[in-house]
């Protein structure tokens, strides 16, 4: 495993998961029971709800120390770039704050193999951190990529180049939302890009 992907394993060591993230967009798209793959679910801010909300939902994750915390939930280790699946066999895929931590070679691989595995029509939910995000910064690898000092890599995105990556979808969807933070009384920007596609 390449260094920045092996850098989860430490990272989920000293990581706490807070609490899981709206999945209002599946909901409101997807039938209940509908197939969905979670892909980089982590320590499961979007599989667990989607299990409860009446989804099969399946999580893949490269690392599998946060996959041991997750059962009883269908859980898979595998890599986003290569996913062990067949072709068009999930409703949905959902993949929340995952490809901003890859390389452009892997993003791209990344999202056609999403593509691969789901079945025509289905759709996918995406997340990623834009350029006006406080976090903008560290060690430059790439465009617009920095690796931080735990080792792991962090891209931040326009809006025009998240519509390119997903040129192979319909794009149904967009939004750029920039919301202020504050930590120790300063205030700092947040600024995520999300975007539904059909395939």
């Amino acid at each position: 495993m390449v260094s920045h992907l092996k850098a989860w394993e430490n990272e989920y060591t000293r990581s706490t998961w807070r609490g899981p993230y709206s999945i209002e967009p599946v909901r409101e798209l997807l039938e209940k029971g509908a197939r969905v793959l979670d892909v980089g679910c982590g320590s499961g801010k979007m599989l667990a709800p989607m299990a409860r909300a009446g989804f099969e939902a399946v999580g893949v994750d490269i690392c599998r120390g946060p996959l041991l915390a997750l059962a009883p939930h269908v859980l898979v280790q595998g890599d986003a770039r290569n996913l062990p699946f067949k072709d068009g066999v999930f409703n949905g895929a959902v993949c929340y704050d995952v490809l901003q931590h890859l390389l452009a070679g892997e993003r791209n691989a990344a999202v056609r193999e999403v593509r691969r595995v789901l079945a025509p029509g289905g759709l996918l939910f995406l997340q990623v951190f834009g350029q006006k995000d406080m976090r903008y910064g560290g060690t430059l690898v790439e465009p617009d990529t920095f690796r931080r000092h735990t080792g792991i890599v962090y891209h931040y995105f326009t809006e025009d180049e998240v519509r390119s990556m997903l040129s192979g979808f319909t794009l149904l969807r967009m939004d750029s939302a920039i919301s202020l933070k504050t930590f120790h009384g300063e205030k700092f920007t947040r600024h995520k890009i999300t975007a539904v596609a059909q395939k």
